[in-house]
This record gives C-alpha cells, sequence and structure tokens, in this order.
C-alpha cells in the first residue's frame, strides 16, 4: 500500500475520533485515505499520532485549547471539510463532541464546504448539545447518513432534507481495496488448537464494559461486569464443549483486550481458546473474519467487516444504527434490549445467543449470499455519494 501525501496537493481536513486506537475509526479514517489520496493531501483531527496516521503520512491536529491557532491556520488552509463516524451522537460522553462542533463553526465562519460522510446524528433530542448540533448539521453542503435511524431524528428539521442522503458506513469502502488492503502478517494460532481438525471457528468482538468508571466504580457495575464476563466465557465454553469449535476473541479497541483476558479467564476449558494480538491492520482484520465461520459482533464496526467478508455475524445490537443494519438485514437477532451501549436493561441471553449460533451455522451459505446481495445494494449507494462528492470538488 502506497503512503504518503503530495504536498503540492490542495489541502482538506477529516473530522473524528481518530488515533485513539479503535479499529472502526481508524478504518473511517483509512477509508477516506483511499477516495481522497488522488486529489488532495490529508489532515486529520486526532487524540494522539497513530501508527496508522503515520504510515499514510496524513498530518494530526489536536484539539487541545493550547492548539487553537494551529486549528484555524489549517482551517484557513483547507478545501473540503469532511465529517465522518459516531463521536456526534455519543450519549456517553456528550460534552466530548464539543471541540469538534467548535471547529466545524470555525470552519463556516471562515466559508468552508463541510461534508458529512456516513454519520450517525440520533437521538438528538437527548443530547444536551442538541442546538449545537442542529446547527452544525445545518452548515452542511452534504449531509450523508449511514441508518435510517438518523433520517428519523432529522425528519422534523425540513430546511435540510435536500441535502441529506441514506448511504451506508464509509469503512464498507474498505472491500474496493482488498488487494492493496492484504496483511503481510499471517494469523498465527497456539499449536494446541489445529484449526483443520476442530469444528466452527467463533470469533468474539465485544467491547469492554463496566469497568474503569470514574463516577460509578460500586459494587453494582462489578456485579454487572462479572456477569457480562461469565455470560461469555458460558457461551465460549459452549462453542468448545458442544460443537467442538475453537473460541477466538479479538480487540477492535486497545482497552478491550482487557476484556478478552478476563473472559478467557473465566472459561472452564480456557486452553482451548485463542486471543488473536489486537492490531490495528485493516488487512489483518479482514483475513481475520475472513477465516472464521461466525461472528459475535458488539462492535458496530465489526459487524461492517463481518460484511466486507461475508462471514455471519450475530449482532449485539447496543445501539439504533446497530438495529437498522440488522433490520436491513433481514436476519434473525440476538438483542440486547435498551437505548445505547452504556444504558440497556436487560444482560446477556446466553440461551438466545446459542440459539442464534446454531441457526448461523447451519444457514451459512444462505445468509452469506445474503450479506453478499446487502453489500453490493449499500455499496451502490456510497458510490453514488461519491459521484455527488467529485461533482463537488
Amino acid at each position: 500500500m502506497a503512503t504518503g501525501n503530495k504536498t503540492k496537493q490542495p489541502k482538506v481536513l477529516v473530522v473524528g475520533f481518530f488515533g485513539a486506537g479503535n479499529v472502526g475509526d481508524e478504518a473511517i479514517l483509512l477509508t477516506h485515505w483511499f477516495i481522497l489520496r488522488r486529489y488532495f493531501t490529508i489532515v486529520a483531527t486526532c487524540i494522539n499520532k497513530s501508527e496508522l496516521l503515520e504510515k499514510l503520512g496524513i498530518e494530526c491536529i489536536s484539539l487541545k485549547p493550547s492548539n487553537f491557532f494551529k486549528i484555524i491556520k489549517e482551517l484557513i488552509s483547507v478545501k473540503l471539510v469532511f465529517v465522518s463516524g459516531g463521536f456526534l451522537a455519543n450519549k456517553l460522553q456528550p460534552y466530548g463532541a464539543l471541540p469538534y462542533i467548535i471547529v466545524l463553526l470555525l470552519a463556516k465562519l471562515i466559508g468552508k464546504k463541510i461534508i458529512f460522510s456516513g454519520i450517525s446524528v440520533g437521538p438528538l433530542q437527548k443530547n444536551v448539545l442538541f442546538p449545537l448540533l442542529i446547527t452544525v448539521l445545518r452548515f452542511g453542503d452534504v449531509i450523508m447518513l449511514r441508518d435510517v435511524f438518523s433520517l428519523y431524528h432529522l425528519n422534523y428539521v425540513h430546511d435540510l432534507n435536500q441535502r441529506v442522503i441514506i448511504g451506508a458506513d464509509v469503512a464498507l469502502l474498505l472491500d474496493l481495496f482488498k488487494r492493496e488492503l492484504r496483511s503481510g502478517e499471517k494469523i498465527v494460532f497456539s499449536k494446541q488448537n489445529s484449526l483443520r481438525e476442530r469444528g466452527p471457528k467463533v470469533l468474539f468482538v465485544l467491547p469492554l464494559r463496566y469497568k474503569n468508571r470514574k463516577i460509578w466504580k460500586t459494587i453494582v457495575w462489578e456485579r454487572k461486569y462479572k456477569n457480562y464476563v461469565e455470560s461469555i466465557a458460558s457461551i465460549a465454553d459452549y462453542v468448545i464443549e458442544k460443537l467442538n469449535g475453537v473460541p477466538l476473541f479479538l480487540a477492535f479497541y486497545k482497552d478491550d483486550v482487557y476484556l478478552c483476558i478476563d473472559v478467557v479467564k473465566t472459561m472452564r476449558y480456557k486452553n482451548n481458546a485463542i486471543i488473536i494480538p489486537y492490531k490495528l491492520d485493516m488487512g489483518f482484520v479482514m483475513d481475520v473474519l475472513k477465516n472464521v465461520d461466525v461472528v459475535i459482533a458488539g462492535r458496530y464496526h465489526a459487524m461492517i467487516f463481518s460484511l466486507i467478508s461475508e462471514t455471519p455475524m450475530i449482532p449485539v445490537v447496543y445501539h439504533p444504527k446497530c438495529y437498522d443494519l440488522v433490520y436491513r438485514l433481514r436476519q434473525k437477532m440476538y438483542v440486547e434490549n435498551g437505548d445505547g451501549i452504556e444504558w440497556y436493561n436487560r444482560d446477556i441471553d446466553v440461551k438466545k445467543a446459542i440459539e442464534t449460533l446454531h441457526h448461523m451455522l447451519e444457514e451459512k451459505t444462505i445468509i452469506t449470499r445474503l450479506y453478499k446481495q446487502y453489500k453490493v445494494s449499500l455499496l451502490s449507494k456510497l458510490l453514488h455519494y461519491l459521484e455527488l462528492i467529485l461533482r463537488i470538488v
């Protein structure tokens, strides 16, 4: 994969929650690099300067207050501003979006075009920054939503209608760059687990929850975390004991590794589980998902990568953006009830998860065909969006 940007090209700013070690966010940034590299030098808002950003030659701009004048300077120098991801709908840390909102307000004041490139925005009414979010969205020259749920929450803002289109998460476009993304690293598993001789390979991609909360460090949250870990461990043990399969664990965020370790420690058959090394390598991630039979996807982009790889998934629905993706797939769901990843009412339903796992394995061929059709449908929407962007450029 060629890296670096041509210095004489005009600049674009990609606004998002990048450099924090989240596979999903880095996949979004990588996608923008692929589709914009021919025309622009790319600058991105970053939490930290990650290895991926350095590899791609993307300049990182911190949104710390001390960096204010540099931000202004960069905004003046860029031609377009792209906004992508779900950070505008973050209910756990609603004020976390404030620095990004300020950047977008400044960009509009300077006279820059703003393109919302595959975002989730709901539920806006529950967000304390609701008036500012609506103002920022009104500044958008194009608003490409990645889910129908977000459209539902924008319907009453009538002046946005002509600028809003329904697409998909832009990371799905990585399907078009598979050859360039081929990982140089082979997937290596421990010797005691010969995957060729075992049954189904079930990949768990789940987020760390309940732990390290700064406000609610009480016995209630400790109990919730323990139940969460034990539920996952019991499903993994079932894969080994009843299906003669192999449970694999992959972190999509660096802190999720701790969950993987805790789950394996809790398992009865811990020696038969595999923790795959955490890597911000999209080619590696694609290879892993392509080589398993089912993915239990508790992160939104684990669902997106399952679609890219056409691998059956059991989606852990933690946010309306996931409901939208699953409903449009028309597949049997495994749902954690509630309105968000941080506030839901029901623990993991182990029995239902196991039933759905059997369904996915039995209907794998049909489901794979369904994923392929659905992926083509979403990609056509994204290509239409790209045509629109090219006209603006």
